[in-house]
């Protein structure tokens, strides 16, 4: 066969790879992430830990893993990962003289310098168990024994890959019928190619850093990131931008819009929201209530007041037409998620208002503006098709310096 020429390059899966060796061996794909769907299974069970399952608190309307289902997960976690360690193992033991791993991302220099500060911070068998790929775990010993025969290689992918290929086999050693299969393969162009690079599931935000679009970004493609470490409590510094801007979204979650008509009555009402436990004393503190009665104080938030039905961090999932034709077929759909921050409902529409907590100046305004105008417009048209109500107005509004801009 053509795998048994002289010259020739066997392609093969890690399983199918057992069992043999080779002088030279390409381990290909480290950064795909490991497959843990299981553990986000609504029911967990396992022989010896029997079911987990998640609790529910009907008064605070949250939902959380019990004990049980920690347990079961932390265990199923512990299982797959050493069944990737296995993998890993039989891959790398394949080579004879020479063994090359390939690692492909966009940033990967500035992931190598995360993984050194990590491993000098922390306990480095723990580190291992927070890897989310078999590259992790490659680029880690690396680090650690770059003195020992590892070498680390920075290729810079090409800007633009031309058609032309050096052919270095002569082709009267390779028989007629194998070039005709090569030349079917290498010619076959797939009809549906852009569906495959198009994501089912798409979310209105792009990770503004808030837990309600953590959530329904769940298993969307998005860039890499890293833990966030929590901050301890002797260091100095007042909050981040994104811990603010945390907060002040779940007071216009749980304020109450009609006792809203003074700043005593706002601060009285981030004083309640603490006292329930949504909010932690320093979150409650960097509250800017001037700001949020400022809201109340447009014609729009005098109207919330005065509602009866307002829609508060509504969590949506709509499938829409693919308008944009994306995947080349008319007849295909996206799920498309998010989350609205307020929506007034009144007989006559919809009124939509995002709330932002960024600084915005005269200059900045109309880039940051042009940044959430996708967003809200894919509200506008998620809401009105679920309520089947028309969009009388949806807006942005900036608590700092305080204005309300129309988007649609």
């Amino acid at each position: 066969s053509l795998a048994n020429a002289d010259g020739a390059v066997s392609i093969m899966s890690i399983h199918k790879s057992k069992g043999l060796e080779f002088p030279v061996v390409f381990l290909c794909g480290l950064a795909r992430q490991f497959n843990q769907e299981s553990l986000r299974a609504q029911v967990l069970c396992d022989k010896e830990l029997g079911l987990g399952l998640s609790c529910v608190d009907t008064a605070k309307r949250i939902q959380y893993p019990s004990i049980a289902k920690n347990a079961i997960a932390a265990k199923m976690k512990a299982e797959s990962i050493s069944e990737e360690l296995r993998v890993l193992y039989v891959a790398m033991t394949r080579a004879k003289d020479r063994l090359i791993m390939t690692y492909s991302s966009p940033r990967v220099r500035q992931e190598i310098e995360e993984l050194s500060k990590r491993m000098s911070l922390c306990d480095r068998l723990l580190l291992t168990s927070t890897a989310d790929c078999h590259g992790t775990w490659v680029l880690m010993t690396a680090v650690l024994h770059k003195n020992l025969g590892w070498n680390i290689s920075f290729v810079q992918a090409p800007d633009e890959v031309t058609d032309e290929i050096e052919v270095s086999a002569e082709e009267n050693n390779i028989p007629a019928d194998q070039v005709q299969r090569i030349s079917r393969a290498l010619s076959f162009a797939y009809q549906y190619l852009p569906a495959t690079v198009t994501p089912s599931k798409q979310t209105a935000t792009q990770l503004k850093g808030r837990i309600k679009d953590t959530e329904v970004a769940e298993n969307t493609d998005g860039k890499m990131h890293f833990r966030v470490w929590r901050k301890p409590a002797f260091a100095e510094g007042g909050m981040s931008a994104i811990e603010h801007g945390n907060a002040m979204h779940t007071v216009m979650q749980y304020i109450r819009f009609p006792n809203c008509g003074a700043i005593e009555d706002v601060r009285d009402e981030v004083a309640r929201i603490q006292m329930q436990g949504y909010l932690t004393p320093e979150q409650a503190a960097a509250v800017k209530c001037e700001q949020i009665l400022a809201f109340f104080q447009t014609e729009l938030g005098r109207e919330m007041t005065k509602a009866e039905q307002v829609l508060r961090e509504f969590k949506f999932s709509v499938l829409v037409d693919d308008e944009d034709n994306l995947t080349a077929d008319v007849d295909d759909r996206i799920l498309l998620q998010g989350v609205v921050d307020s929506a007034l409902i009144t007989n006559e529409g919809i009124h939509i208002v995002d709330f932002k907590t960024d600084r915005v100046t005269e200059d900045s305004l109309e880039a940051s503006v042009a940044k959430y105008r996708g967003q809200v417009e894919i509200y506008a048209k998620a809401l009105s098709k679920i309520f089947g109500m028309p969009i009388k107005s949806a807006q942005l509004y900036f608590f700092n310096p305080g204005i309300l801009v129309p988007i649609v």
